[in-house]
């Protein structure tokens, strides 16, 4: 599409018009300038890292310009040029890519058809999510985002717009922030590393929530939860949960298909897949499920509903090395065919995909290649 380009650094430069890296806006200056919209063409805000932070303490920003399908508003994290970091899944904050923090102020998304990517994004807020996106049909993609407040009110992003995309980002909060990700209509959360929360996503929308590939790690509560609504969850992988992989508490709003997941490392009274809403449900459809270390078994509160081609319990672990944040599955993972390959896409091997963890090859003279966690 064509883009116009405009830039952000943190003091701004020259004539504050936004119109080249010499004459930046300052980011207040950039929301104020590009106004509510609706965007007359594909508007692509590149944003400077700095070796320090954008530090905004208890400023919220709030980003209110409509784009539209064919002219989206973009805010983009760059080093060099535009565009530079959008397939570096290892960026450096205040190195690659800029860091935004905040104390007690936050971000919210109330444009249509906003894009927010490459960035690092951390609030201390107690009150309200790091992220709210009301608007819809936006993205947060290729970022970091960590909510640092110790409250049961903070949450990592909140979603009340419809159809919003988070796709492969690193995602992180307290073990007492509600939830890492309050999820809404259609949102589709893809390819990312989810970590801590008391829950790691709530459902509480009529239409389905997709997963796919995803990293569910050390949640301190639930890994999803499903109050209404319906889910489809495809090769995620849920490690070391405080509570259930996926809860199930009500009575699904549509068909739910949860193909091909594994589930390792659960506490004794905990379940990969819980159905406590009383009454075994033909709308859920566990297919292809593989589990390690579940002692206290696999599927509960589904009566006798068939699991096809369920794997049961593997004799050894999945992740061998998962503690240590090396999710490398085990060859004896892989040889059941997790996680599965989709035309050349997987979650956990492989080349540039849609998986939260990528292929890094060797230095020069070595034969092994690593896998690291996105944004780790």
């Amino acid at each position: 599409m064509a883009l116009t380009e405009r830039f952000i650094s943190p003091t701004g430069a020259g004539a504050h018009d936004g119109t080249s890296e010499a004459n930046a806006w300052t980011t207040a200056e950039a929301i104020a300038a590009i106004g509510v919209g609706p965007a007359a063409a594909s508007l692509r805000c590149n944003i400077k890292v700095d070796p320090a932070p954008y530090a905004f303490a208890a400023t919220s920003l709030v980003f209110n310009t409509a784009g539209a399908a064919n002219f989206p508003v973009i805010w983009q994290g760059y080093k060099v040029a535009p565009g530079d970091q959008e397939n570096n899944p290892w960026a450096v904050p205040l190195v690659d890519i800029p860091q935004w923090t905040f104390t007690t102020g936050n971000i919210t998304v109330s444009g249509v058809h906003q894009w927010l990517r490459n960035l690092d994004i951390s609030t201390a807020s107690v009150t309200a999510a790091a992220m709210l996106i009301s608007g819809s049909h936006c993205r947060f993609t290729g970022s970091r985002l960590a909510a640092t407040g110790v409250n049961t009110l903070s949450r990592a992003i909140q979603v009340t717009g419809q159809y919003v995309e988070i796709l492969n980002n690193n995602i992180r909060a307290t073990t007492t922030a509600q939830q890492l990700i309050l999820a809404a209509t259609g949102t589709a959360i893809t390819g990312n590393y989810l970590t801590g929360g008391a829950v790691g996503v709530a459902i509480t929308s009529g239409l389905s929530v997709p997963f796919l590939f995803n990293i569910f790690d050390a949640i301190g509560g639930d890994a999803i939860q499903v109050t209404t609504g319906s889910m489809i969850a495809v090769a995620n992988l849920f490690y070391s949960p405080v509570g259930h992989g996926i809860l199930l508490s009500g009575t699904p709003t549509a068909m739910s298909t949860l193909v091909g997941n594994h589930f390792e490392n659960f506490n004794s009274g905990k379940l990969p897949f819980n159905n406590t809403s009383g009454t075994p449900s033909g709308l859920v459809l566990n297919i292809n499920g593989s589990y390690f270390n579940c002692p206290s078994g696999t599927i509960g509160g589904q009566g006798d509903i068939p699991a096809p081609r369920d794997k049961g319990i593997l004799a050894s672990a999945g992740f061998p090395n998962g503690a240590t944040g090396d999710f490398t599955p085990s060859t004896a993972l892989q040889a059941i065919g997790f996680p599965g390959k989709y035309q050349g896409m997987t979650g956990f091997q492989g080349y540039m995909d849609n998986g939260p963890i990528q292929r890094q090859e060797p230095a020069s003279g070595g034969r092994t290649p690593m896998y690291r966690i996105r944004g780790g």
